[in-house]
């Protein structure tokens, strides 16, 4: 899956960019050296973090359900078949007629590699 640049990416870019900075602020022995526009600068990337960390949170939680979703798909496409070949534990052969099998597995495939292959 190709990598896309988000809103959350293009933060989390920013905030490491700031990091050099914040480095150098600490690299102090105490705070007393700071400006007030380096502490409100700190301030500010803490806010921008906390902001990143929960859009980065909100995108894991959407690209869950949609992982969810799709998982459920394929098990509704694939457990039918596997019950039903499951079912008559007694006969050693199944009876499936050669084109109406290969029809019915060919539609089964396309199914499931749409929903592979699908983007998430």
């Amino acid at each position: 899956m190709p990598f896309r640049t988000t809103a959350t990416s293009d933060q989390m870019n920013k905030v490491i960019r700031m990091l050099p900075q914040i480095e150098r602020l600490f690299e102090a022995e105490d705070g007393s050296t700071w400006s007030n526009e380096e502490v409100t600068n700190v301030g500010d990337l803490i806010l921008e973090m906390n902001s990143t960390c929960e859009g980065a949170n909100q995108v894991k939680a959407q690209y869950d359900e949609l992982l969810k979703a799709k998982l459920l798909e394929i098990e509704r496409a694939v457990v039918p078949l596997l019950l039903n070949l499951k079912k008559n534990k007694g006969k050693d052969y199944i009876h499936w007629p050669g084109k109406q099998r290969e029809a019915q597995c060919d539609l089964q495939i396309q199914k499931v590699l749409g929903m592979t292959r699908s983007g998430l």
